[in-house]
């Protein structure tokens, strides 16, 4: 397959699509299955933690990262 406009043209509607879902400036350091949902741990820029419990998780880091997590 390809994306008209390259795979740049799918993050950007993504973002658009999802933006309040989006989480910045805050870094994934566990991703736990929760029954029928995933528990997500993040921690913040100020370096506290914050859990997000969600049913679909799109996840798109490098396996050498992913991996560490």
């Amino acid at each position: 397959y390809k994306i008209k406009g390259g795979v740049s043209e799918l993050i950007k509607r993504m973002a658009t699509a999802l933006q309040e879902n989006i989480l910045t400036e805050q870094r994934l350091v566990r991703i736990a299955e929760q029954g029928k949902s995933y528990a997500l741990t993040f921690e913040t820029s100020n370096g506290a933690t914050k859990e997000v419990v969600a049913d679909v998780v799109i996840c798109c880091l490098p396996f050498s990262v992913l991996r560490s997590i």
